[in-house]
């Protein structure tokens, strides 16, 4: 931070013959910019800016107040004060002024206005003439962490710095003095007798870290000297502000970039860890519990049974509620169904999640090296895609996914859309859902005159469940029917429809298959442990 002792020397320099002598007129604040108006002593009204914010702090001319700022209560006391004289704590970042104000009763008392600017805690308070603190911009109570700030209490300083010119130690300099004396441009000696001095012009050009910046000594061949110190500082400030909003925006957009990065290779890492056999290997287990099964007296549960082909052990996972080997039969089936479409869906989306992949990366370069606001908006992240299937982007009409068999399937996300969506965009052949006797989204599975595939049907009634009232429970009771046998509900608000021919499933929203879809993310870490 450039704004160290060696410039609240040069500041004081510069305002020191200003002030001495004149008045203070008025201060105004607007958020941590406080505007001090005073009269010089040769009548000429001058506005000095305040910055409290820690990284933005320093002190600079502005040409009037802005209007949003308004008067600073802690501050009425000093209205009107007499400026006796202007100082700074030894090689600290604190100025002083010497006031003489005139109290509640006419009676004129000295004062102390301090401007701390050192440190992440900023203020500007007034100590009266019994060294007590008047008020504060930042008040801290008795009882909080740090120094204590309140009305009516004794003001404690900040910790004082060791005077470099006493210790004769360049390790006591401010970091960028002892920069530059370590690389010996200048002696501790000469940086004395320019600090009692006190006279130093501004100079501007690239810091180490490669922003603008406004120091008193040239950092570099390149940097350039100017006149005028609050010109300088307000154009760092402006350069200084939005450098750290790009750099907010650029960690904001980086943060969500790692994200979906992070989704993206937990679903690859899933698709290549998942064994090549895991459909052909429960579709074996259930011929041979259907061969091996009726052999096995009432009740006997064995821990494997052999596969009837290769003659391999295969392990049985019972379940509590099994009966017999049909039951764990008919369970294995069940699984080799899931297994298979996972295989066929994972393979249909590899290509996607890898395409998916080297996007993010592209695009997390782009945004990494991008160099202003108007570039980096350029490379602004979308929102993942739910397993590539879901297009939720809200320039589009509808939630959209993309069923097991490949049938789209659209959602609803209001009454107003629920609407457009049944009466305006579905097909008269279009398969309609709505959960029973539940508030809910319209879905429709846009098949047409094509005979959907059971996968399908049964991901739009998961849906139609999961984005209802119900959507949480247990074998929720979903109507489906053709969208031509839907009609509008007379007089009813929008969304509220009539329908007939319904037939009805009873699903549970799974969450395997929420997340297939994309209307579930998985999360990015696991639960911590209760």
């Amino acid at each position: 931070m450039p704004f160290d002792a060696l410039v609240m020397r040069a500041v004081t320099h510069e305002w020191e013959p200003v002030l001495t002598g004149g008045r203070l007129l008025a201060v105004r604040q607007d958020g941590p910019r406080v505007y001090l108006s005073v009269e010089g002593a040769s009548g000429v009204r001058t506005t000095m800016l305040v910055v409290l914010t820690p990284a933005y702090r320093r002190i600079l001319r502005e040409a009037a107040v802005p209007r949003p700022a308004r008067p600073s209560a802690w501050a009425d006391h000093l209205l009107g004060s007499r400026i006796e004289a202007v100082d700074q704590v030894p090689w600290e970042r604190v100025w002083r002024w010497r006031l003489e104000r005139v109290d509640e009763v006419g009676r004129t008392a000295p004062a102390t206005l301090v401007i701390e600017l050192a440190g992440h805690l900023t203020n500007i308070l007034w100590i009266a003439d019994d060294g007590t603190v008047g008020d504060a911009y930042r008040r801290i109570a008795p009882g909080r962490p740090g120094r204590t700030l309140y009305p009516g209490l004794p003001y404690t300083p900040p910790p004082p710095v060791a005077n470099p010119c006493e210790t004769g130690r360049t390790e006591d300099l401010p970091p960028w003095a002892r920069r530059l004396a370590a690389n010996g441009k200048t002696s501790l000696e000469d940086l004395c007798r320019a600090y009692a001095a006190g006279h130093f012009s501004p100079w501007e050009g690239p810091g180490p870290d490669g922003t603008h910046q406004v120091w008193v000594f040239p950092l570099s061949e390149v940097w350039q000297t100017v006149d005028d110190w609050s010109r300088a500082w307000a154009r760092w400030g402006a350069a200084r502000e939005r450098h750290e909003a790009l750099e907010d925006a650029r960690r904001t957009a980086l943060g969500a970039l790692d994200r979906q990065l992070e989704q993206v290779e937990r679903q690859l890492a899933r698709t290549a860890n998942r064994p090549a056999d895991d459909a052909e290997r429960w579709r074996r287990l259930g011929d041979a519990l259907l061969t091996g099964g009726p052999r096995w007296d009432d009740g006997e549960r064995p821990a494997t049974v052999g596969d009837p082909v290769t003659g391999d052990a295969l392990e049985i996972p019972w379940r509590d509620g099994d009966l017999g080997y049909q039951d764990a039969a008919a369970h294995a089936y069940h699984q080799y169904k899931k297994a298979k479409a996972a295989d066929a869906a994972e393979r249909r989306l590899m290509p996607h999640w890898t395409a998916v992949r080297e996007r993010l990366a592209t695009l997390r370069e782009a945004v990494a090296a991008a160099d202003s606001l108007a570039e980096l908006a350029r490379h602004h992240p979308q929102p993942a895609r739910g397993l590539g299937a879901r297009h939720d982007d809200p320039r589009l009409p509808y939630r959209r996914f993309i069923g097991q068999d490949g049938t789209e399937i659209w959602v609803g996300r209001t009454e107003a859309e629920n609407q457009s969506l049944t009466f305006q965009a579905a097909r008269p052949d279009d398969l309609w859902f709505h959960v029973k006797q539940y508030p809910g989204s319209h879905v429709l599975l846009r098949c047409g005159k094509n005979r959907p595939a059971a996968t399908d049907v049964a991901d739009a009634a998961v849906l139609a469940a999961f984005y209802s009232r119900a959507g949480r429970g247990s074998s929720i009771p979903v109507d489906y029917t053709a969208r031509k046998f839907v009609k509008k509900r007379p007089h009813g608000q929008p969304g509220q429809v009539l329908y007939v021919r319904e037939q009805t499933l009873y699903v549970t929203p799974d969450p395997e298959a929420l997340t297939r879809l994309g209307a579930r993310r998985e999360p990015l870490a696991e639960a911590p442990p209760r």
